[in-house]
């Protein structure tokens, strides 16, 4: 989601419980549904440069 938008908008059950930009929401997530989504979803984040071997 980081890569490929500027704002998020997280539903529960059809409705929008938080909404705001990414990395806000990442950082800081208000709502218990988005803090669950986030503690349950795996990290797939590349570094920033990948080294060469």
């Amino acid at each position: 989601m980081r890569n490929i938008a500027q704002q998020v908008a997280v539903l529960e059950r059809g409705r929008i419980v938080e909404f705001g930009e990414v990395e806000r929401v990442f950082a800081d997530p208000q709502h218990h549904y988005t803090q669950s989504l986030l503690t349950a979803t795996p990290n797939f984040q590349l570094p920033d440069r990948l080294s060469t071997p």
